[in-house]
């Protein structure tokens, strides 16, 4: 996992908690809500119905997914983890952390996630596009 965090981080910026288990949690968070953000809607919104196959709304299922990434990330690293109790008490190294770990990563493996799902869906078939066709 420490690879994945490595082009953002060097070791020396994150004394605030272990690296290893940081870099897990992170890694599985925004693993998990990219599966279950394409999961939704290419195989359940995309074979039930049309309406939502646009682009624009593919779009804000990818910024969705982002919001719960960094909500969910700064939840779990400040309050669990780190046992903070405010937002003020969290470092600005978390934030940075659940930022980076919500656009960069939790985008990019919805972007990467939706080519490979978007074969099952219906009505979703070609958004954003088929590498596949």
């Amino acid at each position: 996992m420490d690879l994945i965090y490595e082009f953002w981080f060097e070791p020396e910026d994150f004394d605030l908690f272990t690296l290893s288990y940081g870099y897990m949690v992170g890694a599985i968070i925004f693993l998990a809500f990219s599966i279950l953000n394409t999961v939704i809607y290419y195989l359940i919104i995309g074979k039930s119905t049309d309406a939502f196959s646009s682009n624009t709304v593919w779009l804000i299922f990818g910024l969705i997914n982002s919001v719960l990434i960094f909500l969910v990330t700064i939840s779990v690293i400040g309050f669990k983890l780190k046992e903070n109790t405010s937002l003020e008490d969290i470092d600005i190294e978390i934030w940075i952390f659940s930022i980076v770990n919500a656009v960069a990563y939790g985008f990019i493996s919805y972007f990467i996630l939706s080519l490979i799902l978007n074969n099952f869906s219906t009505h979703s078939k070609f958004t954003p596009f088929n590498i596949f066709k």
